[in-house]
C-alpha cells in the first residue's frame, strides 16, 4: 500500500472544496439568493481580508517600530554608548533583512528595463533596416543603371572591333589602292596634256628638248610600281608635290618662252599659277601678289609667309590659302626665283 502519495492535488481538492461551500453559503444567506450576488460577495470578502492582513501588518511594523524607539530611548537615558551600538546593530540586521527584497525589487526592475530596452533597440533597429532599404534603393537603381550603360559600351567596342576587322579586309585595301592610282592616273594624264599643249605652242623653240625630257620624267612618274596600302597616303603627298614642282617648271618653261611679248607684271605672271584656279576673286589675286612680294626682301621661312598671307587675305582668301599649303608654297618659290 503507498503510503507517500504527493499531498498538491489534496490541497486543490480542499480548497475548491471550501470555495464551492462558501459560495453555496452565501447563497443561501443573501437576501436575493443569486449566485452572481454571492460571488460578488465572495470577491469582496477575499478583497476585505487581503487589506485587513495588510492593515494588519503595517500595524505591526508601526507597532514595533514605536516600541523599538521606546526601548532605546530608555536605554540612550541609562548609558549612550548601548544605545548607540544596539542602534547601529539594529539598524544592520534591517538592512540584511531588506537586502534580499531590494535586490528582488532590482532584479525585477533591471529586467523590466532589459524588456524595455529590448523593445526599443528591436524598434530602432528595425526602423534603422527599413530607412537602408529606402536608402539603398536609389543606390541599387543607379548601380543597374550603371551595368546597363558599361554593358551598352562592351557592345559598342565589340562592334567598333569588328568594324575595324572589317575595314583591313583585302578588298578595302585592293579598292584604296584601285582608288589612288585612278587619283594619280588622272593627275598624270592632265600632266601630259598641259605638257603636250605646250609642246605645241613652243614649235621649234629651243626649249623643245626640255619638254620630251619633263614628258620623259612624267612617263617615269607614270610607270612607277603601285604604293603599298601602309604607304599609300605618303605616296599621295610626294607625287601631289613633285607634279606641282613640274607645273612650276613647265609654268617657267612657258615664261621664257615667250621672249618676244611684252614684260608682264606679276600680278600677270601669278594668274598663271595653278593657285589661282582656286583664288578667283581679282581682288584676292592682288592681294595675295602683293603680300608675297612684301615678302620678297625679308629673310622668312616658307610657313612665316604663308602665315602672313593668310592673315592678310580675306576671310575667304585666307582658308584657299590654308588648304592647299602646297600650292602656296610653290607660288612663294617661283616668286622668289622671278625676282
Amino acid at each position: 500500500m503507498k503510503t507517500n502519495l504527493p499531498s498538491a492535488p489534496v490541497v486543490k481538492s480542499a480548497i475548491v472544496v471550501i470555495v464551492l461551500v462558501l459560495l453555496a453559503y452565501l447563497t443561501m444567506t443573501s437576501p436575493d439568493g443569486s449566485l452572481l450576488s454571492a460571488i460578488s460577495t465572495f470577491f469582496i470578502g477575499i478583497f476585505r481580508t487581503v487589506q485587513f492582513f495588510f492593515a494588519l501588518i503595517v500595524g505591526l511594523l508601526i507597532s514595533l517600530a514605536v516600541l523599538i524607539g521606546i526601548f532605546l530611548a530608555a536605554v540612550y537615558g541609562y548609558r549612550r554608548e548601548t544605545a548607540q551600538q544596539m542602534y547601529a546593530g539594529l539598524k544592520k540586521r534591517v538592512v540584511e533583512l531588506l537586502v534580499p527584497a531590494f535586490a528582488t525589487v532590482r532584479r525585477a526592475w533591471e529586467e523590466q528595463l532589459e524588456i524595455r530596452f529590448s523593445e526599443r533597440e528591436g524598434r530602432l533597429r528595425s526602423a534603422l533596416m527599413t530607412e537602408m532599404q529606402e536608402g539603398l534603393e536609389p543606390v541599387i537603381q543607379e548601380q543597374g543603371a550603371q551595368q546597363e550603360q558599361l554593358k551598352a559600351l562592351h557592345e559598342r567596342l565589340a562592334a567598333m572591333e569588328e568594324s575595324e576587322t572589317a575595314y583591313a579586309t583585302p578588298a578595302l585595301v585592293q579598292e584604296e589602292i584601285a582608288q589612288g592610282t585612278e587619283v594619280m592616273q588622272f593627275d598624270l594624264k592632265e600632266l601630259r596634256t598641259k605638257a603636250a599643249e605646250l609642246e605645241q605652242r613652243l614649235g621649234a623653240l629651243p626649249v623643245e628638248q626640255q619638254v620630251n625630257e619633263l614628258q620623259g620624267r612624267v612617263a617615269g612618274l607614270e610607270g612607277q610600281p603601285q604604293p603599298d596600302t601602309d604607304k599609300l597616303e605618303a605616296k599621295v603627298t610626294e607625287l601631289t608635290e613633285q607634279l606641282a614642282t613640274l607645273q612650276a617648271e613647265l609654268a617657267e618653261l612657258q615664261t621664257s618662252g615667250t621672249t618676244a611679248s611684252p614684260a608682264p607684271t606679276q600680278v600677270e605672271d601669278a594668274a598663271k599659277h595653278r593657285l589661282f584656279a582656286y583664288v578667283t576673286a581679282a581682288a584676292d589675286r592682288e592681294k595675295l601678289a602683293e603680300l608675297v612680294t612684301a615678302t620678297l626682301n625679308k629673310e622668312m621661312t616658307y610657313a612665316q609667309v604663308t602665315d602672313f598671307v593668310i592673315k592678310g587675305m580675306s576671310k575667304d582668301g585666307g582658308k584657299i590659302i590654308a588648304e592647299h599649303p602646297a600650292l602656296i608654297k610653290d607660288y612663294i618659290r617661283e616668286c622668289r626665283r622671278n625676282a
